[in-house]
């Protein structure tokens, strides 16, 4: 973040219309902290803001593109995970575990009456 500091001497009056010794100093100094906060403006990308909260029909249609492409994201993703969540307690299954076996079997079974497959 940019720091602006006032100098006292910017606030003093010249009487006689000659620039004080240390102006011209500060007078740089705060040209190059108002370069520096012109190039951090550019930097993030202000303008391309700026540009889309003036129209609103932009904003809508690229908050719709984002939404639905989290959408078709997540259901991708969850199902993606249910399969491996399925496979991994079908290959348990098999197995025969004496305690888990049973009721990853009949977790399966529900899965599978759900869908209409019967065993």
């Amino acid at each position: 973040m940019v720091k602006i500091t006032r100098h006292k001497d910017l606030d003093q009056k010249n009487i006689q219309g000659t620039p004080q010794p240390d102006q011209e100093g500060i007078t740089k100094k705060l040209g190059d902290q108002v370069q520096l906060l012109s190039d951090y403006i550019n930097k993030i990308g202000i303008h391309e803001y700026m540009v889309l909260c003036r129209n609103p029909r932009r904003i809508i249609t690229v908050n719709l593109i984002a939404g639905l492409f989290r959408g078709v994201g997540v259901a991708i993703g969850f199902t993606l995970l249910t399969a491996l969540v399925l496979f991994v307690l079908n290959r348990l299954a098999i197995l025969n575990l004496p305690f888990f076996g049973d009721i990853i079997v009949e977790l399966l079974r529900y899965v599978d009456n759900t869908r209409g497959i019967r065993l």
